[in-house]
Parts: C-alpha cells; sequence; structure tokens
C-alpha cells in the first residue's frame, strides 16, 4: 500500500478543479497539490462537454457571485486565450424578443446587465440585421459584443500543461475508496493499487456531478442534491451565422434554445431535460438505480409543487417533438429548409444543477460549504465557466 501527503487534495480535474488549483499555486507556490480524477484525462464530464460560450454577465441577479464574477471572468478568459494561442471566436450576441410580452422581458434583462455593469447596447431591428441578417426582431434586441466561445477543452488542456510545469500531481483513473474527514486521510485506487492520501491543509472538492455525495461525507449539503439535467444540441460544420443568438429566456436557470457560433460550425439547443443518473449521455448507460430513483422521485416534486418549473417542464418536452427544436430556434433566425437538413446530434453534456431539497427549488447561485478542513464547491452552474477563475480566487482568498 503506497501513503503519500500533500498540503492541499483537490477532487476533480474540471474547469473549477483546475483555476482553483491555479489560484492555489499562485498563491501557495511551494506548497505540494494533488488533483485526483476518475477519469483518464481533464473535462471528460461538464467542464469538456460546454459550449464553450464567454458570457458577458447579462442576466444574473445583481450582488449575486454569478453577476459578480462572470464579468470579470469574461475578461480574464478572453485574455488567457489569446495569451496562450488558443482560438476565440469574437461573435458576440443578440438577444431577440418574439412578442409584446418578450420584449418587456427584454428590458428587464438590459436593466439588470447595466446593474451588472456588462457591456450591453439596446438596438432595433435595423441595427440587429447590420449584425446578422437572418435574424428576426420584434422592435429591439439587446446586443452583447463581449460575448465569444472557445473549445473547452483547448482551455483545460492548456490548463493541465500550465499546472504539471508547477509540478502539480495528478492522479488519473483513480476514485475514492474512502474518506476518514478527522484524520485528515482518504483511500484512492487505480491500476497501481491502494493508496492512502494524507493532507496537511485543505481537502477541496470540485466533484461536478458527485459534489453533493462527497460533501454528505463531511456532515454538508444537508439539503443539497444535485438533480442532473442534460443539454443536446444539433450542429452542423460550418459557420452559418456571424453571431451567436439567443432568445428572452424563460427561466433564470435555462436560457432557452439558442444558435451558437464557432469557426468552424454552429449548433442549435440545448435541450434541458432530466436524466435517469449523472452520467446518463446516451440512453439507458450509466444508469444507477439510486441516482435513477432519486431523479424521478424530485422531478416529480418539482412538476407538482413549482410552477416555473411545470411549465418549463412541458417546454422541453416539446422540444422531442419532430423538429420542434428547429422551429423555436426559426422564430429566432431564418434559414433554408435545406440547410436545417445538415444539422446532426453533437456530444451531449450534463449539468450538475444543485436542487434545495428544503424549499424545492434549484438553486440559482454558486454554494461553498466548509468544514475547518474542507471546501466543497457546488452548483457551478452557467456561466461557471466564465466566472471560474475569479470564483476560485475568491475560494482560494477568503475560504483556505
Amino acid at each position: 500500500m503506497n501513503i503519500e501527503s500533500c498540503d492541499f487534495v483537490v477532487i476533480g480535474a474540471g474547469i473549477t478543479g483546475l483555476f482553483l488549483t491555479k489560484n492555489l499555486v499562485e498563491k501557495y507556490p511551494n506548497k505540494k497539490i494533488i488533483i485526483i480524477e476518475k477519469e483518464k484525462d481533464v473535462g471528460y464530464h461538464t467542464s469538456g462537454r460546454n459550449s464553450g460560450v464567454i458570457h458577458a454577465g447579462i442576466y444574473y441577479k445583481p450582488n449575486s457571485l454569478k453577476a459578480k464574477f462572470c464579468k470579470e471572468g469574461n475578461e480574464f478568459l478572453t485574455n488567457y486565450c489569446l495569451k496562450n494561442n488558443i482560438h476565440i471566436n469574437k461573435v458576440g450576441k443578440l438577444i431577440v424578443p418574439t412578442n409584446e410580452k418578450e420584449l418587456e422581458k427584454l428590458y428587464e434583462i438590459y436593466d439588470r446587465a447595466n446593474k451588472n455593469q456588462a457591456v450591453v447596447k439596446l438596438v432595433d431591428s435595423y441595427e440587429a440585421k447590420q449584425i446578422e441578417p437572418k435574424v428576426k426582431v420584434f422592435q429591439k434586441a439587446i446586443w452583447s459584443p463581449n460575448t465569444s466561445t472557445v473549445n473547452p477543452l483547448d482551455v483545460l488542456f492548456s490548463l493541465k500543461k500550465e499546472l504539471i510545469e508547477k509540478e502539480i500531481v495528478f492522479l488519473f483513473n483513480t476514485n475514492i475508496f474512502k474518506i476518514n474527514c478527522n484524520d485528515n486521510t482518504l483511500k484512492v485506487i487505480n491500476g497501481k493499487g491502494i493508496t492512502i492520501i494524507k493532507w496537511r491543509e485543505k481537502f477541496i472538492n470540485c466533484a461536478g456531478l458527485y459534489a453533493d455525495k462527497i460533501a454528505k461525507i463531511f456532515g454538508l449539503a444537508k439539503h443539497y442534491i444535485v438533480l442532473p439535467f442534460k443539454g443536446s444540441y444539433l450542429q452542423i460544420n460550418k459557420k452559418i451565422l456571424n453571431t451567436n443568438v439567443y432568445p428572452v429566456p424563460l427561466l433564470d436557470s435555462f436560457l432557452g434554445v439558442h444558435w451558437t457560433v464557432y469557426k468552424d460550425k454552429t449548433k442549435i439547443g440545448p435541450t434541458a431535460f432530466p436524466v435517469l443518473s449523472r452520467e446518463n449521455y446516451h440512453l439507458f448507460e450509466n444508469i444507477k438505480i439510486n441516482e435513477l430513483f432519486q431523479s424521478v422521485i424530485y422531478n416529480l416534486i418539482l412538476a407538482i409543487k413549482n410552477d416555473n418549473y411545470r411549465k418549463f417542464a412541458l417546454e422541453e418536452i416539446k422540444k422531442y417533438i419532430g423538429k420542434n427544436i428547429f422551429q423555436q430556434g426559426l422564430n429566432l433566425v431564418e434559414f433554408d429548409k435545406e440547410v436545417i437538413e445538415d444539422f446532426k446530434p453533437s456530444e451531449p453534456g450534463i449539468r450538475a444543477q444543485i436542487l434545495n431539497t428544503k424549499t424545492i427549488n434549484l438553486e440559482e447561485d454558486f454554494i461553498i460549504e466548509k468544514t475547518d478542513n474542507s471546501i466543497h464547491v457546488l452548483n457551478v452552474v452557467s456561466p461557471g465557466f466564465t466566472a471560474s477563475y475569479p470564483f476560485t480566487k475568491l475560494i482560494v482568498s477568503n475560504y483556505v
């Protein structure tokens, strides 16, 4: 049996775990850090399957952690990509209403964006069509010039390379066997057998889809569970729009079907449909019975007790009927039928959405919980990718 010791042990090699480690190294350059990841490389789940949109900080409630860190994260991540020769698509974004009711909500979003100090402009239909000739606009739209897109794996692999150069230890293909919270040890198992790891300062949980389960071992996340939602996109392998085009969102937690533009492809989506297990990407793969029951039961409770969620669920079901996802997308832009037929399914992702089982609400903001010897990062949903550097910098500054 191997024995290793370190100052910090970080669980999860997604965007949160990697940027948190980067911040740890910047503050404590001489500390030993071990990152444990159950997959064979970085970004196998939520982070690597992210849409790669670098958000501008428009939608989020003023004074929330999301609002605080999205704008700062946009600036940092944009500069990080440019500095590290990561291709970034500076395409911007239009948010377009389709009727009077959505126009009223658009003005609310515009006001919120200004309170968040996001760079936005209210444009009329003529100005919107100068940006994207195919867009449909009901009177006004919001133009966000600072919204961009990247391949998230490019960012993750760049961070991995940077951290390895700073002598961070990565343990891939490694599963946690047991955690002993009282004596700062955990047992992990991989191809080399069982290893006991003892941490001197902090155990940092950035496990994404399983962060709540690990937090519960430490007596935390008492009223929180991850309720997984699968986001599926359709994709065409060419750029067919000048800019990202988004609807006025139905709910704060989900932004609705939108068009996302990259250098050599265009996506429409996502769905945001409840799945049976936390890594249930396709049909009946990776289904765990306890997760299945949890997902079914809490989605039923949400549908019964939460009016907004019930409306949202009905809208999601409609996306699966025929080509309804395109019908929603075509409310925003005009395309020939032949173009639509060239779209094919792309690899789906699953968001680690936290449900508060006490209030029966989906939590909208980032959540951090801690004990004397551990930190647990929960609910890093959109714009978690964009906000990850400043958000994890706060964690290192205030919680370590």
